[in-house]
């Protein structure tokens, strides 16, 4: 990281020591600078998108009071089972990535209650999501999903589900039994 790099990063630092909130995004990152680290127990908001960001260490976990991570237009593959341990968070977004799968650990995000997952690479329903029970959006639109799963889905709690441009025939009856679902978007493409 340049030197100026470093002086905005040290800047965005100390100003999120007192808000609780870090946006680093579209600085070109690679990596979560060290600097980062210091405030693993402050920030409630950490927004990394549009970097180029190829992985997140398993030392995300750290920020145990994450309310909301924004991990858009990087270039992620997978989210380490670690994301798991953030007990805090209600919202994650990583939307315009290169997910093909969600990790198990997913399911242990209880509080999350917005899940942005439009414009990956996901091929099957993340079937993790039907245990998070506060999960209220969920969008998993522009991906490549040929089918939902014929069982799990009468336990999603979401209430704003959108698969809008996925590769979907058929949705299937399961999903009418979601409980909470009031808004369903399925436009194929």
């Amino acid at each position: 990281m340049g030197t100026r790099m470093s002086v905005f990063v040290d800047n965005q630092v100390t100003n999120a020591k007192s808000t609780g909130v870090l946006v680093l995004s579209n600085k070109g990152l690679s990596e979560i600078p060290s600097q980062a680290w210091v405030l693993m127990n402050i920030l409630r908001i950490l927004d990394l998108s549009a970097n180029r960001l190829h992985s997140l260490p398993d030392k995300i976990a750290f920020f145990r009071n994450l309310k909301s991570l924004f991990l858009n237009q990087n270039r992620l593959q997978t989210i380490p089972e670690a994301i798991g341990e953030l007990g805090k968070l209600e919202l994650l977004s990583v939307s315009y990535n290169f997910l093909t799968s969600l990790p198990y650990g997913i399911r242990d995000l209880t509080n999350l209650r917005e899940l942005k997952l439009s414009s990956n690479k996901l091929t099957c329903f993340p079937i993790e999501v039907v245990h998070l029970p506060y999960l209220n959006v969920l969008d998993l639109s522009l991906n490549q999903i040929v089918e939902l799963p014929d069982d799990g889905l009468e336990e999603l709690q979401v209430v704003d589900l959108n698969l809008n441009e996925n590769e979907l025939g058929y949705l299937g009856e399961n999903i009418a039994r979601a409980p909470r679902l009031l808004v369903s978007r399925t436009e194929v493409i």
